[in-house]
């Protein structure tokens, strides 16, 4: 009777010391890790916008589309002096749409888009966790569509590339703690299956949570090797510790069923605070050709269009990250940003040349909060509600008589998502999202008339289901 009375209390006080351990203790050693991914995706989403001029016209779309392949690389580098973190992506992706104005005119669209991006953020630490933060972000994206209606084809390309160089700097730091969160898991289940022998401390914890972080991001050529000499060195640790009851099959399967998924949903923990200035350069190139197939006669028109822009932006970001405990997280971001930007343009077809230049201020806000949860390794499903305001002042210094905008939109949006790893390395993601857009602006063509207004209502919701493949 004392003997179990005794495990009893083992028992007990082994599980809250596991399952009340502080996931925000956890400090990352320097690590580098690298990540290579295929992703093949089924996207859906069917969209009702109703938006409504003086002329009271009005116009319903259904939109469709299938993101069929992105692969992506991303590597990520901690150290007590540095936070890298680079992503380069290149997706292919095929469009379809119906769209009827009025209940008159139907327009069907089918396009194919390619994208690349890279984006590079890299935060320098100094003392009291202060960080200067040199950024830079490339986006290229190519489209090529087919759009008919009744008495039109029109065959179009569309090319735009964007260049950003954020310099930021800020304070405070947010970390991974995954790891930390996968040493409790793998001692929660030694301790049900009856293979711990005493109550391991805290610091114990860390240090093996840092010995997982240090043997999950070494290098290796042949994965077999690899994962043989991790589990013999997570079993030296914990029998080194004395936390090993039966090192036995049911102990070593344990261990090898959890570090299948030591990949598993990343976590953080931490506050940051940056802001600073946003260069910004673009182009867009567009050219076509139209079809008018008329009952008198067809015809033929081609058309380019060449854009400039430039843009010097104002910028300011708040983000937590905090672990309720070992299954639940919240998430919260604040930003702020308002910027100035000119774009310059000129256009040709069968008449003569056009150009624009456009001046815009512009003012944007938003505010998001997470929740998410890990109920293992394998599985995580989270959730976050947004709100976006923008605020712009546009004005065209070329044409005749002037033309001049200002107007605001506001957006909400709910974002769910479940992720699931099939195998190590496949994972199932789907999600869904639904987002509400208002806008409100007012159009004036020269000082002398009266505004017109336009109004703007569209909500859309999306649906996808999709399959990631780690190669490593």
């Amino acid at each position: 009777m004392p003997f179990i009375v005794f495990l009893c209390c083992f028992t007990t006080v082994l599980h809250a010391q596991l399952d009340t351990f502080n996931l925000s203790r956890y400090k990352l050693p320097d690590i580098k890790f690298r990540q290579l991914d295929l992703n093949v995706n089924l996207d859906g989403s069917h969209s009702f916008d109703n938006n409504k001029t003086e002329e009271n016209s009005s116009r319903y779309s259904k939109f469709e589309s299938i993101n069929d392949l992105t692969i992506g690389y991303r590597s990520y580098r901690n150290s007590e002096h540095l936070q890298n973190e680079q992503e380069f992506t290149m997706g292919l992706s095929p469009n379809f749409s119906n769209s009827k104005s009025d209940g008159d005119i139907i327009n069907r669209n089918s396009n194919f888009n390619s994208n690349i991006r890279l984006d590079s953020r890299n935060r320098i630490y100094f003392q009291n966790q202060f960080f200067f933060e040199p950024d830079i972000q490339i986006y290229g994206y190519a489209s090529k569509e087919d759009r008919k209606t009744p008495l039109t084809l029109v065959k179009s390309g569309y090319v735009t590339t964007t260049l950003q160089v954020p310099l930021l700097v800020g304070h405070g730091r947010i970390e991974q703690v995954q790891d930390a969160r996968l040493a409790i898991y793998i001692l929660e289940e030694l301790h049900k299956a009856g293979r711990i022998s005493k109550i391991p401390k805290n610091e114990e914890i860390l240090e093996f949570s840092q010995l997982i972080s240090t043997l999950k991001n070494e290098r290796y050529f042949d994965y077999r090797l690899k994962k043989m000499e991790e589990i013999e060195k997570v079993d030296s640790f914990l029998q080194a510790k004395g936390l090993i009851s039966y090192p036995d099959t049911r102990y070593f399967t344990i261990m090898n069923d959890n570090w299948d998924y030591a990949q598993g949903p990343v976590r953080e923990s931490g506050k940051r605070l940056s802001a600073g200035i946003v260069p910004y350069l673009s182009y867009d190139h567009s050219n076509g050709e139209t079809t008018y197939s008329g009952p008198a006669d067809t015809s033929e028109q081609k058309f380019t269009h060449n854009t400039l822009g430039i843009k010097m932006q104002i910028q300011a970001l708040y983000e937590i990250e905090k672990p309720i405990n070992l299954h639940w997280q919240k998430s919260m971001s604040v930003k702020l940003s308002y910027g100035y930007s000119k774009n310059l343009g000129t256009s040709h077809s069968e008449d003569p040349e056009i150009k624009t230049d456009i001046d815009q201020l512009q003012l944007d806000a938003g505010i998001m909060y997470g929740m998410g949860y890990y109920p293992n390794s394998r599985t995580d499903v989270s959730g976050q509600v947004s709100l976006d305001f923008q605020q712009s002042n546009r004005k065209e210094n070329l044409d005749v008589p002037l033309e001049q905008i200002k107007g605001y939109g506001l957006v909400p949006g709910v974002l769910l998502a479940v992720h699931y790893y099939i195998s190590p390395q496949c994972r199932l993601n789907i999600n869904y999202g639904i987002t509400y857009y208002y806008t409100n602006s007012n159009l004036k063509y020269d000082y002398d008339a009266e505004f017109n207004y336009i109004k703007m209502n569209y909500l859309n919701q999306s649906f996808s289901v999709g399959f990631i493949y780690s190669f490593f």
